[in-house]
């Protein structure tokens, strides 16, 4: 066993229901299909390599693909035929190739692999520069056969933490970078296929996961129920007006059949949980009670996710300011907390140029002397800090959304926070990186931003500011309701994987460890993010797999 193949030694158990499953075998790299094949030739960038499959076992054989380049590092690849070519003659060079084989031959380096969430997976690694839609993720062999699986039938199977989806036909979405019609709740077939066999009450949320990463993420609000929380109002959420109209087609996907539904609540005076209520009687045939939300996880990071969660509880509405005053805390966008806030969570972005605004960002430096992005922090005498963002302060829930969310209670919930007038933000001692004054940058998030050598906003450098909390929250949009006494601190969550034709094992293995990981531990990993305990500050519990009775 070589250097790289010690990185793996640790075995992972996996307990799991007996009854009922079974196990499926290491399959043996076949031939790209054509569909698959003409996938890569349109999509794969002459400096991209394309890795197929992109989840294996550490002893297993996969491919390489490159367009237009017969080497990489010492290594040859084929477009005669041979050695794990498809087609000859077509421009794609590929290379039936190991991992041990990479390595040795200069094409992968052993350091571009990174740990993870677990000892028995290794991360990504980039070869002959990166890695066509995501990364290669690599698997102890000795997990074969740890992990046990039951086939539900109809492209469904699923483990105690994923759930897999063969679409069939449906994968032409997949490769047409199309993910609305996988994951809206009108008639995507994977959600009605999980709803189908555990019952229209089973799970909280449903997420949605591409076995090519792809589309990002994203929420799609099926059922709103939550009083007190900005979703339900006391005055009716919607103006009567063009702009609004327009706002709610756009941003929630509505067809144009559904649009009578919105005119009649309308003419009804009524709320806005009301309509989407209506709505999502639409959306499924079947009321569905429970679920809340369908997720799309097109990406990587768990923070994503976890962010995604987030919008279950609304941010909003767009037509409404909170806390007040003329200032809204998401005044930005609509969808999200306002960077120009103290309120720190997977929910706000970094502090942005409040000149510029987005993407540029406000940079200090670090204690190593590196510029970051920043978050901004209040010091309690009326001045406050622009503070490197860190993931163990900002990409968890605080304290008034782990109130909305149900997980705090309002007297537990009691971080004040701070909202500027970003128009009259002036900060001083800053400059963009084209007056650099000199200095050579070594910024992290791009060159795009207001460098700060003075952490300090003082009273001179903002103007209106409004302080708030869950009180006014509370004051404005009532008590939440059911209370965090009733409110449950556990979801169901199905997490479906989604291919083309029934997984692999590997494929398999490596979503049922990284949801497990997601689900039980409390953590946060570089490049991975942080589970769900980590993000909720251990109030809340979770589950993503077959649901138990």
């Amino acid at each position: 066993m070589n250097k790289f193949l010690l990185h793996f030694v640790f075995l992972i158990f996996i307990s799991l229901q007996t009854a009922g499953f079974s196990q499926i075998s290491n399959e043996a790299i076949l031939s790209i299909d054509s569909d698959e094949l003409e996938y890569i030739r349109k999509d794969l960038s002459p400096w991209e390599t394309a890795v197929y499959p992109s989840i294996i076992f550490d002893d297993q054989e996969f491919k390489c693909l490159k367009k237009n380049s017969n080497n990489c590092g010492d290594i040859s690849f084929f477009d005669d035929g041979t050695n794990g070519d498809d087609v000859p003659g077509d421009s794609i060079y590929s290379l039936s190739v190991t991992i041990d084989e990479l390595i040795e031959g200069k094409c992968l380096p052993d350091s571009q692999f990174k740990p993870t969430f677990s000892n028995a997976v290794k991360g990504y690694g980039h070869i002959a520069g990166s890695i066509k839609r995501g990364r290669l993720l690599v698997i102890d062999s000795k997990q074969r056969g740890t992990v046990k699986w039951k086939d539900f039938g109809n492209g469904l199977m699923g483990t105690d933490y994923a759930l897999f989806y063969s679409l069939g036909d449906e994968y032409k979405y997949i490769y047409n970078g199309e993910n609305w019609p996988l994951h809206h709740p009108f008639d995507n077939k994977a959600g009605n296929r999980v709803l189908k066999e555990f019952g229209d009450d089973a799970f909280d949320y449903l997420v949605f996961v591409p076995d090519k990463h792809f589309g990002g993420a994203g929420y799609v609000r099926i059922h709103d129920n939550i009083k007190g929380i900005m979703t339900y109002n006391k005055e009716p959420y919607f103006e009567k007006d063009k702009r609004d109209k327009i706002f709610w087609k756009e941003y929630h996907g509505l067809e144009n059949k559904t649009m009578k539904y919105y005119d009649m609540c309308l003419d009804q005076n009524l709320s806005r949980g009301v309509i989407e209520t209506a709505m999502s009687h639409l959306a499924y045939k079947n009321t569905h009670n429970r679920l809340k939300g369908n997720i799309w996880y097109g990406g990587w990071n768990t923070n994503s996710l976890n962010h995604e969660f987030g919008h279950s509880v609304g941010i909003g509405p767009p037509v409404f300011d909170f806390p007040g005053n003329g200032l809204s805390w998401n005044s930005q966008d609509r969808m999200h907390i306002n960077s120009s806030s103290t309120v720190s969570n997977v929910m706000t972005g970094p502090f942005w140029d409040p000149k510029r605004g987005w993407p540029n960002s406000v940079r200090v430096k670090d204690k190593q002397g590196v510029w970051k992005e920043v978050q901004i922090e209040a010091n309690g005498d009326g001045t406050f800090t622009m503070v490197p963002r860190d993931p163990y302060k900002h990409e968890r829930y605080d304290d008034i959304l782990l109130y909305m969310l149900g997980f705090k209670s309002p007297e537990e919930a009691n971080t004040r926070y701070y909202l500027f007038n970003e128009k009259e933000i002036n900060l001083k001692d800053c400059f963009f990186q084209d007056d650099s004054k000199g200095e050579p940058l070594k910024a992290t998030a791009g060159s795009k931003g207001l460098y700060c050598y003075d952490n300090i906003i003082d009273q001179s450098e903002y103007g209106q500011i409004e302080e708030f909390g869950v009180q006014e929250m509370i004051d404005m949009f009532g008590p939440r309701n059911p209370s965090y006494k009733k409110s449950s601190k556990h979801l169901n969550v199905g997490v479906i994987y989604l291919t083309k034709n029934q997984p692999t094992e590997a494929e398999i293995v490596w979503n049922h460890l990284k949801y497990e990981w997601w689900a039980t531990k409390n953590e946060w990993v570089p490049d991975i993010g942080g589970t769900w305990s980590f993000v909720t500050r251990g109030l809340s519990t979770i589950s993503t797999g077959i649901p138990k009775k």
